[in-house]
């Protein structure tokens, strides 16, 4: 970063005198002004789409969230908690940044930030079935709050991937958010297309929060963007089903990708953290749906298969209700979630490099032992020493072991793996395999935090490998990272 003594020109938009130089604008381009606490939307706020107000109320009541926009502590970058009323993240040298108000589409394409597509290099699941770069420039003429929302991930990228001082852009990611998440109810002619853009935004902020800060200011992101989701799908009536719940495969649904990385992000985070979902869903599996490759788009960019996700979801629900319903072990359940973990085979793409094949057919694999690991322990409340967890453990920590290190491929989810693992050869694959999550790599949750939870795990309940329950896990987590909820 360079900084300089310039008077600004004070042309509009932007500074040319600093578009030209390279630098970053310091004179007036600021966001709009941060709306003020009465104008801000609450989980349980005033949705004025009238078919959803008993949604949001049954979803939020539910899962036992609370009812004002405090939902969990921000994390600076120092990690002290600041609340979301009194959070001000500024350059760590006082040099105050800006996102430019409106950012001119040829800035960036001219200024590199694009520039060899090198965030779609390290995509594990390529190729793309269509030209990525000409798909960048097109979703970034689609409005200006996704270019605003993609032009702060190209800077975040660039710096990650060039070494430079990332942090110096998580006030952007607080101010962008709180644009986004503190408006005005919406009426009932909003278009269901600005409501998916703020809910795209939404999901892009939080995947920065992940990349430059740590896993609970990212949740805390995502959860504040609970009241922009329900009224997303309140605009899309098939979505709902029976008891004011959320059918995940009609989510899942391609043509509305904005709710499907949002659902998909929402289940990882309510397995790792070991909280209730955000959302309430509806996890009837529709196999039909998925057995036809219709939600390919999910498995290529973040190597979950859909069935498998879906899975998860249902495990994650249950598993609440059980905690809930102590002596209900929902173990009818599990030879449901077996027969449909074994219809589930991977599909090959014979035109990549066979060893890209192998190592993406290993990546799947996992997802599959994990979710039987997760059902066992998580549904019908199996300890770590139970005869079908810790084959499936082993199958893990081999399939891990395979995949080259530092690749992209690798940071993947392993976490059910590691709270179950009792060897100390199978905790140390996996610990360097979460660990590999963070930065860039940290596409869907930064694994790297919870290193530290299963730290605290292998090294106090599980120590010497003694036999432990997911609760136990959780307990770790509770200790290692609270969430103030």
């Amino acid at each position: 970063m360079i900084y300089r003594k310039k008077k600004c020109d004070e042309k509009r938009p932007q500074c040319e005198r600093c578009l030209l130089g390279n630098f970053e604008c310091l004179g007036y381009a600021h966001l709009e002004g941060i709306s003020s606490n009465s104008n801000h939307i609450s989980s349980s706020g005033s949705i004025t789409l009238s078919n959803v107000q008993d949604s949001v109320s049954h979803l939020l009541i539910e899962a036992n969230h609370p009812t004002t926009t405090d939902f969990l502590p921000f994390v600076s970058c120092m990690g002290n908690p600041v609340h979301p009323n009194t959070l001000s993240l500024t350059h760590p040298h006082g040099h105050p940044l800006s996102i430019p108000k409106g950012p001119h589409r040829s800035c960036i394409r001219l200024s590199k930030y694009f520039s060899d597509l090198r965030v779609a290099e390290r995509a594990p699941f390529r190729p793309f079935p269509y030209e990525f770069g000409r798909a960048i420039e097109e979703r970034a003429r689609s409005s200006d709050l996704v270019l605003k929302t993609m032009y702060i991930g190209a800077r975040i990228a660039q710096a990650l991937l060039d070494g430079t001082n990332p942090q110096r852009f998580v006030g952007w990611i607080d101010s962008f958010h709180r644009q986004i998440s503190w408006t005005q109810p919406l009426s009932l002619n909003t278009g269901a297309t600005h409501l998916a853009d703020r809910l795209s935004a939404v999901h892009d902020l939080t995947l920065y929060a992940f990349m430059l800060t740590d896993s609970r200011t990212g949740y805390s992101l995502l959860r504040q963007g609970v009241p922009i989701f329900l009224e997303f799908a309140a605009q899309s009536p098939q979505v709902w089903s029976k008891d004011s719940a959320i059918s995940i495969s009609h989510a899942l649904n391609p043509t509305r990708h904005e709710m499907a990385r949002f659902v998909l992000v929402d289940a990882i985070s309510s397995l790792a953290f070991g909280t209730a979902p955000l959302i309430n869903y509806d996890t009837t599996v529709n196999e039909n749906e998925f057995l036809h490759g219709k939600y390919g788009f999910l498995e290529m960019v973040y190597s979950c298969p859909v069935v498998l996700l879906v899975l998860l979801a249902r495990i994650n629900s249950a598993r609440v209700s059980r905690v809930m319903d102590q002596g209900s072990s929902n173990s009818g359940d599990i030879g449901d979630i077996e027969e449909c973990v074994k219809k589930w085979a991977p599909k090959l793409d014979y035109t990549e490099r066979p060893f890209e094949s192998i190592t993406r057919l290993a990546v799947q694999e996992c997802w599959r032992q994990a979710t039987l690991i997760y059902a066992y322990m998580g549904l019908c409340g199996a300890d770590s020493s139970d005869d079908r967890v810790q084959p499936l453990v082993s199958q893990v920590a081999q399939l891990a072991a395979t995949i080259e290190p530092n690749s992209p491929m690798e940071a993947h989810l392993f976490v059910p793996a590691g709270a179950a693992a009792r060897k100390e050869k199978h905790r140390t694959v996996l610990r360097k395999k979460i660990q590999a999550s963070r930065n860039i790599d940290a596409r869907i949750l930064r694994g790297a935090d919870f290193v530290f939870v299963l730290d605290h795990l292998w090294h106090g309940a599980a120590v010497g490998g003694s036999p432990v329950t997911w609760e136990d896990y959780v307990t770790s987590r509770y200790a290692v990272m609270p969430l103030d909820v």
